[in-house]
């Protein structure tokens, strides 16, 4: 029996993939991202977020433009220098 998939837009609107539609995917590596055109090569990948549609799409950049500390690959923020690293590194020079 064929296996059937519903794909949830990832912006949090509540829309459900169809046929017809012009959703879009977000394939995100490290800070970067690239949205493109849907692909059936890419629909379970992971890294990829499903987007229902151009405004989803601008949801989803300006929750990424927004965010203070950007993501690393592993999905943690980068180690941000404190205080006393930097005071450490100006009395070694």
């Amino acid at each position: 029996m064929p296996r059937i998939e519903q794909f949830l837009c990832d912006c949090g609107c509540g829309a459900v993939r169809q046929a017809s539609n012009h959703w879009r995917m977000l394939r995100t590596k490290e800070n970067e991202w690239t949205i493109c055109e849907w692909s059936d090569k890419l629909e379970n990948r992971p890294g990829v977020k499903y987007l229902a549609g151009q405004e989803c799409a601008h949801r989803m950049l300006d929750k990424f433009l927004s965010t203070p500390k950007l993501l690393t690959r592993e999905g943690t923020a980068p180690e941000q220098p404190t205080e006393e690293k930097t005071e450490n590194k100006e009395n070694a020079e």
